[in-house]
């Protein structure tokens, strides 16, 4: 298993909030 470090978890937290605010832009 590959360890899962700080900028992995940073990154994907990244992207989910990207796809969040997108969502959120699309539906307003």
């Amino acid at each position: 298993m590959m360890e899962i470090g700080p900028k992995m978890i940073s990154g994907l937290a990244v992207k989910f909030l990207r796809h969040a605010f997108r969502s959120n832009e699309i539906l307003q």
